[in-house]
């Protein structure tokens, strides 16, 4: 009996390091939907409205990848008429369900399925893809890559649009977005015990535009940039730092002790600002990848 309690509890172990391991690859955000909803930013509008203008179809259909909590999604639904919201994770379907409710909407539909497996989707379906800050996740390995992108390819209608958005962060030059930064880094430091290689900030070959034109694609010369302002205070901070992969390499018990000192630091920020919201500036880069019209 006493080595079958060992036994179990190894097992319970070993279940609760693949969990987290699973989070840190991003493939499990699910936990922190609340503190996305709390403290993700919209990305640039200025990029969707130029989406809207490059798809001339009144009729477009739209696939909004690896939705989340439908932040991205919501931006679309102004600009076309048909959206589709696809995530991997329940849990942040759930709650991209829910903010549609609230907002007394049912035109967006949320689908849960894996973009590296096989699409519940004919061949050439969709006018335009959007993948917002996660196209890392879909190339982490090869084996991820070469299915999703795959995937992505057969479901777009020839001529059709695959951007990928992110936040460009090498043109990030607000003071108060770095000090902010500059306090998440320094705290994830001190308390992460084991450094988890992020298949984007960590790769110095990351390149959107090379994975496109692997597989395919048709691609401009450089990446789109697009700047907008956001508020935020101490709340919203604290809960955006929480939605991070990074920062969830921290050991679950260690992390309230680190949140409460990024908390402090947080809130020393403002208190130098002498106001407890403020607004920072941010950056979007978009990269376009367009399936041949004639293959």
């Amino acid at each position: 009996m006493k080595y079958l309690l060992i036994l179990s509890l190894l097992l319970s172990n070993a279940i609760s390091n693949a969990e987290e391991v699973k989070n840190i690859e991003g493939t499990n955000f699910g936990k922190y939907a609340e503190q996305y909803t709390k403290g993700r930013d919209q990305h640039a509008p200025a990029a969707f409205e130029y989406l809207a203008n490059l798809i001339d179809d009144s009729n477009a259909s739209v696939l909004d990848v690896a939705c989340g909590t439908g932040i991205s999604t919501r931006q679309l639904k102004p600009h076309f008429p048909h959206v589709l919201g696809l995530d991997i994770d329940k849990r942040m379907l759930k709650e991209a369900k829910r903010i549609e409710k609230l907002n007394k909407g049912n035109r967006i539909k949320y689908l849960h399925a894996d973009v590296a497996g096989k699409l519940p989707f004919k061949d050439k379906q969709f006018d335009l893809i959007t993948i917002c800050e996660a196209f890392h996740w879909l190339i982490k390995n090869e084996k991820t890559k070469q299915a999703a992108l795959s995937e992505l390819y057969r479901v777009l209608k020839p001529g059709g649009i695959l951007a990928v958005i992110e936040p460009a962060e090498d043109l990030q030059r607000d003071e108060f977005f770095a000090a902010i930064q500059s306090s998440a880094s320094e705290v994830r430091k001190k308390y992460t015990k084991i450094d988890v290689k992020h298949p984007k900030y960590d790769n110095s070959n990351y390149n959107p535009l090379k994975v496109l034109q692997e597989f395919n694609f048709e691609t401009p010369e450089a990446r789109m940039l697009f700047s907008y302002k956001v508020n935020t205070d101490i709340e919203k901070e604290v809960a955006r730092v929480q939605s991070q992969s990074k920062w969830n390499e921290i050991d679950a018990q260690d992390q309230p002790t680190a949140l409460q000192e990024y908390r402090d630091r947080v809130t020393l920020i403002f208190k130098k600002l002498g106001s407890d919201q403020t607004t920072k500036e941010l950056w979007t880069g978009m990269y376009i990848g367009q399936r041949p019209v004639q293959e």
